[in-house]
């Protein structure tokens, strides 16, 4: 309760500095290992808000970043060297002796874990232009983090790396990263649309999972392998596109509980070989050929709203095509407007897609 206190305090302030002019603590580090001394050289306060570190550091460092500094909300780390640590001082949640890698934010680098001494209530950081690699659990339960910069660098983003942060609403994967480990974003519960770069090959067991307000997710064209369940209970996802012309191999299950799924856009040409492969086992009726009108609705003046058992378009062209569509993507009617607006009586409640022309509009009754 502490944590969730000290994360709500520290995010609220966030907010309100956010017009005033930010002054970081920079500390300069020669020598890894000795970031402790010289921040207190640096500065005796216990409580810095902002903070810059540059030069060399190792797993002992971010250890004390993490365990000893209650009040640091913003951390800039773009400018510092990760070294290899080998010992009983390092990130991981029990004190045993191992080696952390170089270029890698070390496993539970930043964790909030019970299990762990982890207070820090981050709000933001910027990871180290050098890293290669974001390491397993780095940022686990880290409810207060909203923004992270994840440099281009970094091909390797490991298991549960964001798992549990409530907070963070977006976030941009470089067209760098490769992999997408098991979790790395479950229970991401205010993310709302994910984009993955062409460079993406492969994605883990759960790695979209338990993401509520998830609603897009696009897919580069390179994603060969997807691992059990890979997306799953995304309870209002609505579209996931596919720039690949192959569909992936799976790793177990296909998609799970994806309830207001209406569309996974594909390229035209390869439609068929969708719906032939296990994405289709359960969701061939949704495949359909991507358009770039189909993802993108800029500047439309049309309005579709619900009242009692009627579907409203307004803003529409005389003769304009309306299809509706059920959650399952079965067309349910198709009708032209004879005017600027358009009332659709509906049998039932429930959710549903309404084509106007070539844009698509959800509507839940």
């Amino acid at each position: 309760m502490k944590k969730i206190l000290l994360t709500i305090i520290f995010a609220i302030l966030a907010i309100l500095s956010e017009a005033q002019e930010v002054i970081y603590t920079v500390v300069d580090v020669t020598t890894p290992g000795t970031l402790k001394t010289r921040m207190r050289q640096v500065t005796p306060d216990p409580y810095i808000f902002y903070l810059k570190v540059t030069g060399n550091i190792d797993a002992t460092d971010i250890k004390f970043l993490r365990d000893e500094n209650l009040a640091l909300a913003f951390l800039d780390l773009s400018e510092t060297t990760i070294y290899e640590y080998t010992g009983t001082n390092g990130t991981y949640i029990y004190p045993i002796r191992m080696t952390y890698k170089a270029n890698e934010l070390p496993t539970y680098a930043f964790s909030n874990s019970y299990s762990l001494k982890g207070q820090s209530p981050l709000v933001s950081i910027i990871l180290p232009n050098t890293i290669t690699a974001i390491g397993n659990f780095a940022f686990y339960s880290c409810t207060g983090l909203t923004d992270v910069t994840i440099q281009n660098a970094v091909t390797y983003i490991g298991k549960c790396a964001f798992y549990k942060c409530y907070s963070i609403k977006n976030i941009i994967i470089p067209n760098s990263v490769t992999q997408i480990d098991d979790a790395a974003f479950e229970d991401c519960s205010q993310i709302t649309s994910l984009d993955l770069p062409n460079s993406v090959t492969k994605i883990g067991a759960s790695a979209i999972s338990n993401c509520p307000k998830l609603t897009s997710i696009k897919m580069g064209n390179s994603v060969s392998y997807m691992g059990d369940g890979s997306i799953s209970y995304c309870p209002n996802l609505l579209t996931i596109s596919f720039a690949g012309v192959n569909p992936p191999e799976f790793g177990g299950n296909h998609f799970v509980n994806l309830l207001s799924l209406i569309a996974i856009y594909v390229p035209p040409a390869s439609v068929e070989a969708y719906k032939a492969s296990k994405i289709g086992d359960m969701h061939a009726p949704v495949i359909q050929a991507s358009l770039t009108s189909d993802l993108k609705n800029p500047l439309s003046q049309v309005k579709v709203y619900n009242n009692q058992s009627m579907i409203y378009v307004e803003g529409i062209q005389p003769g304009e095509k309306i299809s509706v569509y059920g959650v399952n993507g079965q067309l349910l009617m198709s009708c032209k407007s004879d005017s600027e607006s358009k009332k659709i009586p509906v049998k039932e409640k429930g959710i549903y897609l309404i084509k106007v022309g070539s844009n698509r509009y959800k509507l839940v009754l």
